[in-house]
């Protein structure tokens, strides 16, 4: 079976130092069961927001190739320079499929956002007869409402109202739609008015977890500890991610004062980079408990999570997050980490049920007691950090949330075909 992959805004298989996401976990699986891969992506990369130095066309192995198609690029995850680029992006899409640049395939995977893109190929596989089958990883158009100003909610309602005909009508005409989670699923389906839902699943945003020789180990934790950083002499709390406006630190930066002149000793590690950071590292210049190390790779993650209490996820929010799970929430389960987090609805509704970590309001007070109880309590420690083990093995293993994506892709085929 030929398969095409659209999917932006991701590591790819030819980017260093990549994090395995949707796209790469998705190809990987259908070339495991003997399928033919051509992911399409943009040249443009959404994480270091430069153009890959790349050719056009590249071909990984003989059953996976990589197109990468042109675009402007841009400096902000949210604003017109975006949508100017994913326009872009889906004319040059168009252009390829009408040119024959793109061969006949069995079976289009087409990620959302962007939605221009996704427009181009439900349209594509509706004139052409492909199955198709859309997956739903945010609430566009609807974000950008909750993103800007209330007083200019109007004004974008009617700028968006375009981009909501068309996200409409490529839900309503994928013959499966996927999606991260049942509150994700449930939107793209009220959202679109979609009347065929009995084959739409949930496909949570899962990854391998990875495992480390001794050799690594060592390197790993040699390495931390030239930037200062020991994790047997207290204990370590962790956020890994992007630092952006997703994530709101104020009220941390006062739980940790609060915690420092209560003499308690412990350390929080900040690793990644983003547009936030330096608002982020103000809020910590006064602390000696906060370490930025910076962007570090999958091993060094690894060993940060293994010597660490509890992972902190400082979320806003907004919609779209409360309706998601997001990876670094996942990433804490796989190893067995308990998290401390400001997000409601599934996030919050996972950890109250499953008790995997502490669910609590963002106020410094309550985030000084969830680590003063990380801290000083044992057996609550144990307890959390088993019930995560459950639960990650319950609802995020990658293998069965993986082998069901393709065992539903495969069906579809074939059911086109008979």
């Amino acid at each position: 079976m030929k398969v095409l992959i659209f999917q932006s805004g991701e590591p790819l298989h030819i980017d260093k130092n990549n994090r395995p996401m949707r796209v790469i976990n998705l190809a990987n699986k259908f070339l495991e069961r003997g399928h033919k891969v051509l992911v399409i992506s943009s040249r443009f990369d959404h994480y270091k927001k430069k153009k890959r130095q790349h050719k056009s066309l590249i071909k990984i192995n003989k059953n996976l190739e990589i197109l990468l198609l042109d675009s402007p690029g841009y400096k902000k995850n949210i604003g017109l320079s975006r949508l100017w680029d994913h326009l872009i992006l889906s004319l040059n899409l168009l252009h390829k499929l009408f040119s024959k640049k793109i061969p006949k395939q069995d079976l289009f995977i087409i990620g959302f956002p962007p939605i221009e893109t996704a427009f181009i190929l439900i349209f594509w596989s509706k004139l052409k007869k492909i199955p198709s089958l859309i997956d739903i990883k945010d609430l566009w158009p609807e974000i950008f409402v909750s993103r800007l100003p209330k007083n200019l909610a109007w004004i974008i309602k009617i700028l968006i109202y375009p981009y909501k005909l068309i996200s409409i009508y490529s839900i309503r005409n994928a013959d499966i739609v996927s999606s991260i989670t049942p509150a994700f699923l449930g939107w793209s389906q009220n959202y679109s008015k979609r009347k065929s839902c009995k084959y739409d699943f949930v496909a949570p945003l899962v990854s391998p977890v990875i495992s480390l020789s001794q050799s690594d180990i060592t390197k790993s934790i040699n390495w931390w500890k030239s930037k200062g950083i020991c994790f047997n002499e207290k204990p370590t709390f962790c956020f890994i991610g992007t630092l952006s406006i997703a994530y709101d630190f104020h009220e941390v930066s006062k739980a940790i004062n609060y915690l420092e002149e209560k003499k308690i000793d412990f350390q929080l590690i900040i690793c990644g980079e983003g547009t936030a950071s330096k608002k982020i590292k103000s809020l910590f210049r006064k602390t000696s408990s906060v370490h930025f190390p910076g962007w570090v790779n999958s091993k060094k993650a690894f060993i940060l999570r293994k010597y660490s209490l509890a992972s902190i996820a400082p979320y806003i929010n907004t919609e779209d997050f409360m309706k998601s799970i997001p990876n670094k929430i996942i990433d804490s389960l796989s190893y067995s980490l308990p998290i401390i987090s400001t997000l409601k609805g599934e996030v919050s509704d996972l950890i109250n049920k499953e008790n995997c970590g502490i669910s609590i309001e963002n106020d410094y007070l309550k985030w000084k007691d969830a680590f003063e109880k990380i801290i000083n309590s044992v057996e609550s420690r144990k307890k959390l950090k088993n019930n995560c083990k459950n639960v990650f093995h319950k609802n995020f293993d990658f293998n069965n949330n993986y082998n069901k994506f393709i065992i539903n892709a495969e069906k579809l085929v074939l059911q086109k075909r008979n």
